[in-house]
């Protein structure tokens, strides 16, 4: 486990330092976002957005620090996930108990960025999909 984290760390340190992938939020699969939502709170974190993908067939909720508006520190954001009824897609993810289920970038050039990531060495979802709408930021 420790080298998977260690491998995971360098690819996001590769990603910060030779693209303009910003950090946005780590996506977390729950079965119910209601119920997840005390352990966050107890963290520090807050409501900031929610938001519904009949496409990916998820409901989520974005979390922020409590303390974010009064402070310099870096966002560190939260996303909250569940299935929308009868919508299977986080099934998966639970059953196996990975909560984690992705780490989301910004762009600025979201071209050059995904070039990037295509001819480097880091490792790529095989299932990843180029699309022309929808998930990117």
């Amino acid at each position: 486990m420790e080298s998977s984290l260690f491998h995971t760390q360098n690819q996001l340190t590769q990603i910060a330092q030779e693209s303009s992938l910003t950090f946005h939020h780590i996506g977390v699969a729950t079965k119910s976002i209601e119920s997840e939502m005390p352990f966050f709170n107890a963290l520090g974190f807050v409501y900031e957005a929610e938001f519904s993908d009949e496409r990916q067939g998820v409901r989520g909720v974005f979390l922020t620090p409590k303390a974010y508006s009064n402070t310099a520190l870096p966002i560190c954001r939260f996303e909250l996930l569940e299935n929308l009824p009868n919508s299977t897609r986080l099934d998966n993810y639970l059953k196996n108990h990975h909560k984690l289920y992705h780490i989301a970038f910004a762009s600025a050039n979201i071209q050059a960025d995904v070039d990037f990531i295509l001819n480097s060495t880091l490792s790529v979802d095989p299932t990843l999909k180029h699309s022309s709408g929808g998930g990117a930021k």
